[in-house]
């Protein structure tokens, strides 16, 4: 490892997750070479640890510039090598900003705005029940449901 190791905690932190997070990451094989055992924990390169987790392999651009160093000079592999820290320096602060999320952060808001969805509609049925039992017209009928529905998505964006 060529940078000072970090532990799974500071990792963590790093990449804007929990803890637990990158456990399953590690568990799951999406991090693996970026790391030692340490003990019981776990020491991280930090630079191959971020450019796993946001997405498991060198950028295209990268990986074409490597493919072209057979044959260069020392120079033109550093010069990789700092382009690439610099992508990945990028990305950090684009995290740091706000601009990038992490994985799990849009899994879990995507949960939750899919329980809401769910849960605003499954709650128009026994509100419209009676109404539209009442109801002899289908256009009525449609016209009650229609609107029930509308506001349900309605007060959707208050809710997330």
């Amino acid at each position: 490892m060529a940078t000072k190791a970090i532990s799974l905690k500071a990792l963590a932190k790093r990449l804007g997750v929990t803890a637990s997070a990158v456990s399953q990451a590690v568990k799951a094989g999406r991090l693996e070479g970026t790391y030692k055992r340490k003990g019981r924990g776990y020491a991280f390169e930090p630079e191959a640890a971020e450019a796993a987790w946001f997405g498991g392999k060198l950028p295209a651009s990268v990986e074409e510039a490597i493919s072209e160093l057979e044959g260069a000079t020392l120079h033109d592999a550093r010069l990789v090598h700092e382009k690439y820290k610099a992508r990945l320096a990028a990305i950090r602060v684009a995290a740091e900003e706000g601009r990038v999320v992490g994985r799990d952060t849009v899994a879990r808001q995507a949960f939750e705005a899919g329980k809401a969805v769910k849960s605003a509609l499954l709650a128009i049925p026994p509100r419209l029940a009676e109404l539209v039992a009442a109801e002899d017209d289908p256009a009525a009928c449609r016209t009650l449901i229609e609107s029930e529905i509308r506001q349900a998505l309605e007060e959707l964006p208050d809710a997330l």
